[in-house]
């Protein structure tokens, strides 16, 4: 009997086992996941603060901005933008880059589209035959490709271009300039209103050519004026074709413009002379007082011009008073200038009239150069002399010192 039973008090006790064991088990998982929830709370706890934190800046911020906006109002400044959210607008950079490409894409297809009828309607009306004949008829001529019109003397009358956005631009010998609203109508409408006018147009153009074929042989061949310049060293640089005047401009030997000589193509009865300086006057076309007014010009190069200054300065030294008395007071006299191809010296001698060392003008820099007597040493006066707080020695010639501050 006792051998059945124990197995049977067994079986009796397992489930009480079985089922404390599994409410351990749920109780240690229940304890874990209480540990993970409460460690998930600290962290949300410390995003949300980070994030109040953020948005409490972004305020800051935002203040700060409208305070610096009123700051800059009131200097008269432009106000910026320095809210760092935008509320309004979501689309990132890259869309408005697309967007924006898009509009200036159909805009360029447009203008392409345009500029390729007003071209292609152009061609049709210079291509035709009864244009061809026209212009055959006033001895004119289009050069192939485009829409200049020339006359036998290749002297431009007219001339149309197209822009790539369709828009013509037409352009007579006088520098008028029209532009179009994008059509060829009114282009070839003012090409037949020159041809209309075209001996009025001639004549005035033949004037401006008789006037400018005088003054360029008065600048450029022969005459007073043109041996004013060659005088001077000066030469007329090659003439520009401006919108409103033939311009020549007058130079040195540095190619320096000096002044330049205006012809209007609008009325060519006079020229305007100007100088680099701002001077302008209008005259006549008149090689005498246009030499005379060359003749006025400086025509030396910087390197001649430096010279003059310094030869200048030189010689006002042997005038003046005060430098005479520092000679005198030291037992020194300078000697009058002498002038080489080299430069301009000045001799500084001492009470006996050796030489201690010369001062001079170079002539291939302009620069004011000492030297020692016997040459072994060359410097510029700049670095000759001492300043005020060092120990520098003014050298004369290897025999001859003059002791300048603290030896």
């Amino acid at each position: 009997m006792v051998f059945f039973c124990y197995p049977t008090a067994v079986m009796k006790i397992i489930p009480k086992i079985i089922i404390v064991a599994m409410l351990v088990v749920m109780g240690l998982v229940l304890w874990q996941m209480s540990m993970q929830i409460s460690a998930l709370e600290s962290q949300i706890n410390d995003i949300t603060q980070t994030t109040d934190q953020a948005f409490l800046a972004t305020g800051y911020i935002s203040d700060f901005g409208t305070d610096i906006n009123e700051i800059r109002e009131l200097l008269l400044l432009p106000t910026k933008d320095y809210s760092l959210i935008d509320e309004e607008n979501t689309e990132t950079d890259e869309e408005d880059e697309v967007i924006t490409n898009m509009f200036k894409y159909i805009s360029d297809v447009s203008d392409s589209i345009r500029a390729s009828q007003v071209i292609f309607e152009l061609d049709t009306f210079f291509n035709s035959a009864e244009t061809k004949a026209l212009l055959a008829e006033k001895g004119l001529s289009r050069e192939e490709g485009n829409y200049l019109i020339k006359d036998a003397s290749s002297i431009k009358i007219i001339e149309i271009s197209v822009s790539d956005s369709g828009y013509c631009n037409i352009e007579t010998y006088f520098g008028e300039v029209i532009t179009t609203e994008g059509t060829s109508a009114e282009a070839i409408s003012e090409f037949e209103n020159t041809i209309n006018n075209l001996d009025s147009i001639k004549e005035k153009i033949n004037k401006v050519e008789s006037a400018r074929a005088t003054l360029k042989t008065i600048l450029y061949e022969s005459g007073a004026a043109h041996d004013a310049l060659t005088a001077k060293g000066m030469w007329t640089d090659t003439e520009t074709d401006g919108e409103l005047s033939f311009d020549y401009n007058l130079v040195n030997q540095d190619q320096a413009v000096l002044a330049t000589v205006s012809l209007s193509k609008e009325d060519p009865t006079f020229i305007t002379w100007g100088t680099s300086g701002g001077e302008k006057q209008q005259m006549d076309i008149d090689a005498i007082k246009m030499a005379e007014l060359i003749n006025g010009l400086n025509s030396g190069t910087i390197l001649e011009n430096k010279i003059a200054e310094n030869k200048t300065k030189m010689e006002s030294l042997l005038q003046d008073a005060g430098f005479q008395t520092a000679l005198l007071d030291n037992g020194l006299n300078m000697s009058s200038a002498r002038e080489d191809d080299a430069g301009i010296s000045y001799d500084i001698t001492d009470s006996t009239g050796a030489v201690l060392s010369t001062v001079y003008v170079d002539k291939k820099t302009g620069k004011v150069m000492v030297k020692t007597a016997d040459g072994s040493s060359v410097m510029e006066l700049i670095s000759a002399v001492s300043d005020d707080f060092g120990k520098k020695k003014l050298w004369i010639c290897p025999n001859h010192y003059l002791i300048m501050g603290v030896a």
